[in-house]
């Protein structure tokens, strides 16, 4: 009858020693990657960082003119207009 008893603790060692293994593997991946996790900016640091395109925009005249209104356009850099929609499709898999 102990013998039964000696041959059952053995397999059950083993089980509870994968076990462990295992959760402190999860938990080095785990803490490991939070550690290298980026904080995102909150919205605060992001409405107070300077947008060079808003200022671009500003900066333009107020005349009527159309040879004003054709400085204004000529002085608009609109080729990376869409650059973050690319961005966000890339991202979302479109």
């Amino acid at each position: 009858m102990q013998e039964n008893n000696q041959n059952s603790i053995g397999p059950i060692a083993g089980v509870i020693l994968v076990i462990a293994i295992l959760a402190i593997g999860g938990f080095y991946f785990f803490g490991k990657e939070v550690s290298e996790r980026v904080e995102a900016p909150s919205a605060e640091e992001i409405l107070g960082a300077p947008d060079q395109a808003l200022q671009g925009l500003q900066a333009q005249g107020t005349s009527d003119e159309v040879t004003a209104i054709e400085e204004d356009l000529t002085g608009t850099n609109l080729e990376n207009l869409d650059a973050e929609l690319n961005a966000i499709e890339t991202e979302l898999g479109f």
